[in-house]
């Protein structure tokens, strides 16, 4: 911009010479035509003969023309030489202004080529800046990964040490449970207790199943809540239903019991009391009926006998062997279900009996119709009703055949028929699933119309009870055993051992209630934590340091059992 400016300056200077100049070319031109022009008058004059006067005069003006000529002239010139030097000035200041202009020009070249210089050396430098930033992300991001595979593997090598120390713990767990048993049957019940409650702790501190490694077993051997009641049943119990925490029972030799508070547990305010509402009829009761409209109690026994309890009295309503009415009620009762507020139903071997809840009076029989027809096929064996239970909570019974019947009123509608490995003696079907328990010990599961055979009992199946995904069976072979549905290997877990038969089961308030031949109501509570707080409340003292070094181990930190 400094430079453009300077140029302008010269440039109007230039303009200023050249038009005085211009000025003094054209007067200098309007002077040569008048002195031409004089000079032709002079020589007209002198051609016309004038007289010398006017030449003179003439020559006068033309001297004074010529004088004031020669005055402008050297005006002229002074000021030419003036505007001259005044060009030279400025040329030279241009000249000067040039070369300025060009050092300028050389500096500005010289510094644009510094400035490009560093531009590319800026420009390599932020190329190394961001190739060191990329090698600085991809470092950071293999000290992440290296970070992250380290926490990983700490994170593997911490689970892995308490898996490890989980398995070890679950297994010292197992050990407990076993050495309690051990100290049981050498009779030292007091460490075994200790034992058996610290097996729990450390089941339960290390997620430990409570049933497969024998926790459950040790604690129930030392816990006041899994007894037998003081009930003694004649000729053992064959049936038992509770309505809350009354529990009715039947005996095979024809007692009939009513305990009230028989889940209580132990040192409570409320004690189980016992009230006889049968005995001494020496009849192997089978079914019972507790009908809430009528007030009446009702029993059935085995070979037809039926008994009706109402205000506390006892009436022998109805026996084989008396024709009260016009059909007899024959032998081989096994059951009796309500079939609705006026009537009931016996079940019986070959047939249903409709019985009047008002008048006690037999009203109908319905004849088992397998049973005639392969009698009239001439079977070695006649098919008969085995069991009854319930499917999908109504009645039903289940014949030698493996063929399910549901009962309404006092009629058998055919639901489904089971191909079973042996003679079915138990019958329960809850929520789309079912299970029949055999003769020769097995079980039956159907669910989503898959079968499955459960083998854990070496006898007859007495009782099946569905809880959750368990399911609870009893056996004439003295076993009281567990199966969790959901465990694809249905490995058995026996729960109770007994040396006779348990004819009958039922499941309240967590606990298990069974009968038998050992004539007495066995308890056995299901819910370990109430187990082992009981067991705990037995301890008299805490486990010795010098017993936990030589049964749990020394490195492992002692802990009180008593806090």
């Amino acid at each position: 911009m400094k430079f453009s400016g300077k140029i302008l300056k010269y440039l109007a200077v230039a303009g200023i010479v050249c038009l005085c100049g211009g000025g003094w070319y054209y007067e200098s031109i309007a002077y040569a035509h008048k002195e031409a022009e004089l000079k032709q008058r002079i020589k007209s004059l002198e051609q016309s003969e004038k007289k010398s006067v006017v030449a003179s005069s003439i020559s006068a003006q033309l001297q004074d023309i010529a004088q004031e000529q020669a005055e402008i002239s050297e005006t002229r010139l002074r000021e030419t030489d003036r505007l001259k030097k005044q060009a030279e000035d400025l040329y030279t200041q241009s000249e000067h202004d040039k070369e300025q202009a060009v050092s300028a020009k050389n500096r500005a070249t010289e510094a644009l080529s510094e400035a490009n210089k560093q531009r590319a050396i800026a420009e390599a430098n932020q190329r190394q800046a961001e190739q060191y930033q990329r090698d600085m992300e991809v470092s950071m991001k293999r000290i992440i990964s290296l970070q992250q595979s380290s926490e990983i593997a700490t994170k593997e090598a911490v689970s892995a040490r308490k898996s490890a120390d989980t398995l070890a713990y679950q297994a010292l767990a197992q050990a407990l449970a076993t050495l309690s048993g051990e100290k049981a049957h050498t009779g030292n019940k007091a460490l075994s207790a200790k034992l058996a409650y610290l097996s729990y702790v450390m089941a339960r501190d290390y997620n430990s199943d409570y049933f497969s490694s024998g926790v459950f077993t040790a604690l129930t051997t030392h816990s006041p809540l899994s007894r037998l009641t003081p009930v003694m049943v004649k000729g053992g119990v064959n049936k038992m239903a509770n309505v809350g925490d009354n529990l009715y029972v039947l005996g095979g030799y024809g007692d009939f019991w009513l305990m009230r508070n028989f889940s209580s547990e132990p040192g409570k305010n409320k004690e189980p009391k016992l009230s006889t509402l049968l005995s001494g009829t020496k009849t192997d009761l089978r079914g019972m009926l507790l009908d809430e409209d009528s007030k009446k109690l009702f029993a059935v026994a085995y070979d037809g006998t039926l008994f009706c309890i109402e205000n506390g009295r006892q009436t022998v309503v109805q026996t084989s062997k008396r024709k009260t009415y016009k059909m007899e009620l024959p032998s081989k009762c096994i059951d009796m279900v309500s079939c609705d507020k006026n009537y009931f139903i016996i079940v019986g071997r070959q047939g249903l009996w409709l019985i009047d809840k008002r008048t006690n009076a037999l009203t109908l029989y319905t004849p088992f119709h397998s049973a005639q027809a392969s009698k009239q096929r001439g079977a070695a064996e006649a098919v008969e009703i085995c069991a009854s239970g319930l499917w999908e909570g109504k009645d039903a019974v289940i014949d030698s055949n493996g063929q399910i019947y549901m009962i309404e009123k006092a009629a058998l509608k055919p639901l489904k028929r089971l191909y079973l490995p042996a003679r079915p003696t138990f019958m329960t079907w809850k929520n789309g699933m079912g299970a029949v328990g055999c003769k020769d010990g097995s079980i039956m599961l159907q669910r989503n119309q898959s079968t499955e055979v459960f083998k854990g009992h070496s006898s007859t199946v007495s009782s099946l009870i569905f809880s959750g995904d368990k399911l609870y069976s009893a056996s004439y072979d003295g076993n009281i055993i567990m199966w969790r549905l959901k465990q694809q290997n249905k490995r058995p877990l026996i729960l109770h051992e007994t040396a006779s038969w348990i004819r009958t089961m039922g499941l309240y308030n967590n606990q298990l209630y069974y009968g038998g031949q050992h004539n007495n109501v066995g308890l056995l509570y299901i819910n370990v934590p109430d187990i082992a707080r009981s067991v705990r409340n037995t301890l008299t003292s805490d486990i010795t340091r010098e017993e936990w070094d030589e049964y749990v181990g020394s490195r492992v930190p002692y802990r009180s059992l008593m806090r």
